[in-house]
């Protein structure tokens, strides 16, 4: 194996840390008018960083690399089977033009190969998944088949699909990447789970998450760290990135993850794939670790991710509980959109806010691309502008979550519920290397311990008005027939740990879970680095349909949109 000197990230991204002019933050954020609890906890967060960048110098080490480039991977012989949809596979198993034994194989055999590289797939169920397989090869080679197989009642038949950790698998680890769950298995299905597997899927194996799923790196100290397929020296997203990472290297037909500040947007747009945050409510809780109480309910959507749009309507259908042939089922209202009578709008960013990075240039091309296509393909008019409130879109997302959720705290969670961690105690132990937690995780915990002293009402009732107001203006924007184009995020995949410098860059997801708006992440080709490029299509609640349509459409018209197999992991 060939070896690469690691430049440890706490040095690089330190210093680009200052430029954004981090310790001015609380006097940048009172002068502009914002509430002061948020402002001093985020100057907090910063010196937090700083220490991170001493602890770097001391502890920093040297780290091994691949030489993956002009290999080959997988059986030549069957890697068109891995490039079927969901849709497609599910129809030719049920046709006995393919047997889901050998499609389920297929994909294990890909993850054999692929995942000592990646680390995204934490927990495998091999032998099951094949028995399961075996028993619907059986069923379909009979004289007649049951009406329990039906199209129906399993549109996913035979399709093997990985599972987010944090989502209840009976006999599979359910830690929530937290040290102290290690050796915890579920003895219950999650419902969306149950709903996928009675529609007939085959689940291989359980994907990687960040500690607590809260933080957009995906590593913990029960798995590590999970890799980027497209660079394996580049973050996959979170806190679904296991399943980001899986999906992107074709590793599995589809994905389930989960989303409540872009848990599946950030992975989907870091791995080059499509991603769904749906509607609040569209599918049942319960059975996942951590749960969600209170109006954070409303937030969190359980999502499918997948490599082709095709499948996001039939599996969001399944984890709904919708018959997928019914008028209401959003299969059948995808399909009846016309994409030449909707309202078009495009925002560039978030008008330039002091704690994200100025958005990618080439982002901000491919976006422009897309709008170009819309303008020419359907003859409509795409409307281009700004709303200065996007500007507040973490402080709207914070004080959701601060004031709505009326279950046990961050840092009780962090116990595993048996008392409380204290995060400022734990950050000692951390720079000594002795916390079991992540540095993300003792972060959050300090920042939700500074906010219960210094948060005041008046403060969240004025950023709760920035919400209402933010949401009206985008509802009239829209319309009941609109689409927002709008950033993902406002860099490609940055390198392993430079999150925790950038830790408010989720913004440009997050605001959307706040405002309950449907929103589909949809890859553009890679940049010139390699690295996926993307763009959120955005429209207001209740119309899943019409983002899921120009998704679809995007993908059959614009010759750069769609999912790319990375170079390092071709076929």
């Amino acid at each position: 194996m060939m070896q690469h000197t690691y430049i440890p990230p706490y040095l690089v991204t330190y210093v680009t840390s200052m430029s954004h002019g981090y310790f001015l933050t609380p006097f940048v954020c009172v002068f502009a008018g914002m509430p002061l609890f948020i402002s001093i906890n985020l100057c907090f967060y910063r010196i937090f960083c700083f220490l991170c960048f001493l602890h770097g110098i001391f502890f920093f080490w040297r780290k091994k690399r691949f030489p993956l480039k002009g290999r080959k991977w997988n059986d030549p012989a069957h890697v068109n089977w891995l490039t079927l949809s969901t849709k497609e596979a599910a129809a030719r198993i049920r046709n006995g033009n393919l047997k889901s034994e050998e499609l389920v194989q297929c994909y294990i055999n890909r993850i054999e190969e692929v995942n000592p590289y990646l680390n995204a797939a934490v927990a495998c169920r091999y032998e099951q998944a094949l028995a399961e397989a075996q028993e619907i090869d059986k069923v379909l080679a009979g004289e007649t088949v049951p009406p329990e197989y039906s199209l129906e009642r399993k549109p996913l038949l035979g399709v093997p699909c990985t599972i987010k950790e944090s989502q209840s698998v009976i006999g599979m680890p359910h830690t929530g990447g937290l040290l102290k769950r290690k050796g915890i298995t579920a003895d219950v299905y999650s419902p969306v789970v149950r709903r996928v597997r009675d529609a007939g899927a085959v689940i291989i194996a359980i994907t990687n998450c960040s500690e607590l799923c809260m933080w957009y790196e995906s590593s913990n100290n029960v798995y590590g760290t999970t890799n980027n397929p497209y660079n394996v020296d580049c973050m996959v997203g979170g806190s679904s990135g296991g399943e980001g990472s899986i999906n992107g290297a074709g590793c599995s037909a589809f994905g389930i993850g989960s989303d409540i500040g872009g848990s599946v947007r950030m992975p989907c747009f870091f791995c080059g794939i499509f991603g769904h945050k749906h509607s609040p409510y569209l599918t049942p809780d319960g059975d996942e670790f951590p749960p969600t109480s209170g109006d954070a309910k409303y937030y969190l959507a359980r999502s499918p991710m997948c490599r082709y749009p095709v499948d996001l309507p039939l599996v969001l259908d399944v984890m709904a509980g919708n018959a997928i042939e019914a008028p209401s089922s959003l299969t059948s209202k995808v399909a009846a959109v016309d994409l030449t009578k909707l309202n078009y709008v495009s925002i560039a960013s978030d008008g330039g806010s002091w704690y994200c990075s100025p958005v990618d240039q080439e982002l901000v091309a491919a976006q422009s691309e897309v709008v170009d296509h819309l303008t020419s393909h359907y003859s409509v008019e795409v409307k281009k502008t700004s709303l200065r409130k996007f500007r507040y879109s973490v402080y709207m997302w914070l004080t959701g979550l601060e004031e709505n959720d009326s279950g046990p705290s961050f840092c009780a969670y962090m116990a595993n519920l048996e008392g409380s961690v204290n995060p400022f105690r734990e950050l000692a132990k951390w720079l000594v290397g002795r916390s079991p937690h992540t540095l993300p995780c003792i972060g959050l915990g300090a920042l939700e311990k500074a906010t219960s002293y210094t948060k005041s009402k008046q403060s969240s009732e004025k950023v709760k008005g920035i919400t209402q107001s933010l949401k009206a203006e985008l509802e009239d924007l829209l319309g009941s027939n609109g689409v927002l184009l709008y950033p993902s995020h406002p860099t490609v995949a940055p390198p392993h740990h430079k999150a925790i410098y950038t830790p408010l860059n989720f913004a440009y997801t997050a605001v959307f879970n706040i405002l309950g708006f449907a929103v589909t992440q949809v890859p553009l080709g890679l940049d010139s680095r390699g690295l996926p490029l993307g763009i959120q299509v955005v429209s207001t609640g209740g119309n899943d349909h019409l983002t899921l349509a120009v998704a679809m459409d995007l993908e059959k018209t614009m010759s750069r949109c769609g999912w790319v197999c990375p170079p390092n992991f071709s076929f």
